[in-house]
């Protein structure tokens, strides 16, 4: 799995909060999933009264827009069209989203998501506090299968 999150100033009808775009590999399962939940849960990149990163979103109760984006698991080792080898097929993509918007809705119930496989407009502000990039147990061991495979 392979989470972006965006700290936004606005998400079409949100306030500040996260926009999550999560990419699903081969490689993910349901214990990514959780894993992967709680860390958006609790990763502090709300600023605080100091003005430091220091709030999750369980401090201060933002929304979440979680949105399914399987172009973040291409690569484009060589050639100019990327590849989707890597990525989840969609059926299993689909169960696994699901799951995880069920993690992330027990930890935040404001949460809304994205149509699996729809071609959605999604308007962001982005905050420019924080882009990141945040990687699954299931991406590490997708990345070390294909640098053997590669050997």
């Amino acid at each position: 799995m392979i989470f972006l999150l965006h700290h936004v100033s606005s998400v079409h009808v949100m306030v500040t909060g996260l926009l999550v775009l999560v990419g699903l590999v081969r490689a993910d399962s349901s214990h990514d999933a959780d894993c992967l939940a709680n860390r958006v849960a609790t990763l502090r990149v709300f600023s605080d009264h100091r003005d430091r990163m220091d709030l999750s979103l369980g401090d201060v109760g933002r929304p979440v827009l979680a949105v399914s984006q399987s172009s973040l698991a291409t690569d484009a080792p060589k050639g100019r069209r990327p590849s989707f080898d890597r990525a989840i097929p969609p059926g299993t993509a689909e169960n696994l989203i699901i799951e995880l918007a069920v993690r992330l809705f027990a930890y935040n119930p404001d949460l809304q998501s994205g149509l699996f496989a729809a071609k959605m407009q999604v308007n962001l502000l982005n905050d420019d506090r924080a882009t990141l990039l945040i990687g699954s147990q299931g991406l590490r061991q997708d990345r070390r299968v294909r640098a053997n495979s590669d050997a």
